[in-house]
């Protein structure tokens, strides 16, 4: 089997002992729901206003996604972990302004992936990682078009030189 985006989140929290991290874009709660699993010393926040949003509202199959079925879905996987999952239904920008800069271990973007959303999301949710922490984030180098966006904000913002790579289309810095 593949590896996956979820795989590298387990293996770095796991190895690294993370302790407290934020989810940005939790769609259906795949990745949330490895997580809480097989990382049974992280406490994780899943961030993600599940609503149609202006970027796009069709998946690239062509269906549209089922905000509020996914949203449900999320709230039976936290009931699963209700002292270690915590679910924010606002959007990225916001709920960074409700985190208290510095203080997380892992930040996992994943949410809008057109330029505008990515470069914001990135600037509002770098300051509130500490230092040594992570910065970690899906659709790297994707032949979607519609994803494009993620490659030139992360290289924009962070340099491609800086930026790490992992299967599954994942990019990755820590930290200085």
């Amino acid at each position: 089997m593949a590896r996956m985006r979820w795989d590298f989140l387990v293996e770095l929290i796991n190895r690294e002992q993370l302790k407290l991290g934020y989810e940005i874009g939790v769609s259906s709660g795949l990745t949330m729901s490895r997580v809480l699993a097989k990382c049974p010393g992280i406490v994780w926040h899943g961030v993600d206003p599940w609503v149609v949003c202006d970027f796009y509202d069709v998946r690239p199959n062509g269906r549209k996604w089922d905000h509020e079925g996914n949203y449900k879905t999320c709230k039976g996987i936290q009931s699963k972990h209700p002292d270690r999952c915590f679910l924010h239904r606002m959007g990225s920008v916001e709920a960074a302004q409700e985190v208290e800069d510095g203080s997380l271990d892992i930040v996992f973007i994943d949410g809008l992936h057109d330029y505008d959303g990515v470069k914001a999301d990135i600037e509002a949710w770098f300051p509130k990682v500490r230092k040594g922490g992570y910065v970690v984030g899906h659709d790297y180098k994707t032949q979607m078009e519609v994803n494009k966006g993620v490659t030139v904000a992360v290289d924009e913002i962070f340099g491609a030189e800086n930026v790490n790579e992992d299967a599954d289309l994942i990019w990755w810095v820590q930290k200085d």
